[in-house]
């Protein structure tokens, strides 16, 4: 049997807040140019990956109960909070007998300090 996959369509999602860098640095002693995303109080990596993914399917024109399959990627470490792929799966609309994966780490080595 031969199994194909397909990606459809692509999301991404920046949170609306911002903090100006040089304001920061300030308080640290140091220089800032620039500014940078700030989450909200009730946003965290599951919403933000939800707000991603739901864009993702937006863009492709999918349903979620389409979906066969929802993985999450994370480079650093072991989550704070495992099972973010089924978290994911639920808030898109994804039914019936979906695969949900949470891959984390990394095999890239990285330079010493």
């Amino acid at each position: 049997m031969v199994r194909v996959v397909v990606i459809d369509g692509h999301g991404g999602y920046v949170p609306l807040y911002r903090v100006d860098r040089s304001e920061v640095a300030a308080q640290q002693g140091g220089r800032g140019r620039g500014e940078s995303a700030v989450p909200a109080r009730d946003e965290n990596h599951i919403t933000m990956a939800c707000e991603a993914a739901g864009n993702a399917l937006t863009r492709a024109s999918v349903a979620g109960d389409d979906l066969g399959a929802v993985l999450t990627a994370s480079v650093s470490g072991p989550f704070a909070e495992h099972g973010v792929a089924p978290h994911a799966a639920y808030r898109l609309g994804a039914t019936g007998a979906v695969r949900t994966t949470d891959l984390c780490g990394s095999r890239r080595r990285r330079p010493p300090r």
